[in-house]
C-alpha cells in the first residue's frame, strides 16, 4: 500500500485537524502488517515458502537470538551498495513491522554497482547480510530489468515476483504476510496484487556481500595497504572500506 493510496482511504479529519497534521502522523507511525496483510496467492512458490511447516518450525524462524532475531549484528563489511550498517541492524534484526524509507534503495550505489550485470543481460543476485552465503532473490526472471525497476520505483521498495524467490532460504508468515528467513532476518512483506504475489523487500536486508565479491574486496584492500605501506604511510580502516 502506497502513501498516496493510504491518504485516499483516510476519512475527512475532525474539525481543527488539518490534512497536514494527518500526513505527519502517518510519517511518524508507518502502516504495519496488521493493516496491509493480504492472503498470499496460492502459487507453487508461495506454498513452498509459507505452507507445510509445523507450528514449532514457524515459531523458530523469528525467535529471540543473540541480536534481536539475528544470530549477530550485521557488520558494515557484510553489506554491498553503500547500504548502512545502522539501518541494516535496525530493520533486519530488531524489527518485525517497519521498513527502510520508501526510495532508500535509490539513494544507495545499487543501480551503479549492478550496471555491468544488467548490461550483460544477467540477473542480479541478492544475499542475506546476516549470512551472505544465503542467496535470497535473483532478479529479473521472466521479465526485463526495466519491468523490475518500474515496479520497484512505483512502490518504493525492490519488488520481487514468485519466479525470483530462492525458496530454500525465504519464508512467509501467512497470518501477517511478513517475509523472513528461517534463521531470523526480517526481509519485508508479501503484498499480493492482480499480477500475483509481490514480495516488497528492504534492499538493506538483501544487500549481503557474497563471498566471491568479499574475496575481491579483500584482495583489493591488501593491494591498497601494500601500496600505501610502500609509500611510507598507513592505510586507515575508512580507506579500506571506501
Amino acid at each position: 500500500m502506497t502513501l498516496r493510496s493510504s491518504l485516499r482511504r483516510l476519512p475527512m479529519p475532525p474539525r481543527g485537524i488539518t490534512l497536514a497534521t494527518v500526513t505527519v502522523i502517518i510519517f511518524l507511525h508507518p502502516l504495519t502488517t496488521s493493516v496491509t496483510a493480504t492472503p498470499g496467492k496460492l502459487t507453487k512458490t508461495y506454498r513452498d515458502i509459507a505452507e507445510g511447516f509445523s507450528a514449532a518450525e514457524v515459531k523458530s524462524w523469528m525467535q529471540a537470538r543473540e541480536y534481536g532475531t539475528c544470530a549477530h549484528k550485521i557488520p558494515q563489511a557484510a553489506l554491498r551498495w553503500g547500504c548502512s550498517e545502522e539501518v541494516a541492524n535496525r530493520i533486519c534484526c530488531q524489527n518485525r513491522h517497519y521498513a527502510e524509507y520508501a526510495g532508500y534503495w535509490q539513494s544507495t550505489m545499487f543501480l551503479e554497482d549492478v550496471a555491468e550485470e544488467v548490461a550483460k543481460g544477467e540477473p542480479v543476485d541478492f544475499y542475506d547480510p546476516e549470512d551472505p552465503t544465503k542467496l535470497l532473490f535473483r532478479a529479473p526472471i521472466g521479465r526485463t530489468w526495466g519491468d523490475f525497476l518500474k515496479e520497484s520505483e512505483q512502490h518504493g521498495w525492490p519488488s520481487f515476483r514468485d519466479a525470483e524467490v530462492v525458496s530454500e532460504y525465504v519464508r512467509v508468515l501467512p497470518d501477517s504476510g511478513e517475509v523472513v528467513t528461517p534463521y531470523g532476518t526480517h526481509l519485508g512483506h508479501n503484498l499480493p496484487d492482480r499480477k500475483g504475489n509481490r514480495y516488497c523487500i528492504n534492499l538493506v536486508c538483501v544487500a549481503g556481500q557474497p563471498e566471491k565479491d568479499a574475496e575481491k574486496k579483500r584482495a583489493t584492500m591488501k593491494s591498497a595497504a601494500a601500496l600505501k605501506g610502500t609509500a611510507g604511510g598507513a592505510i586507515s580502516k575508512e580507506e579500506l572500506y571506501q
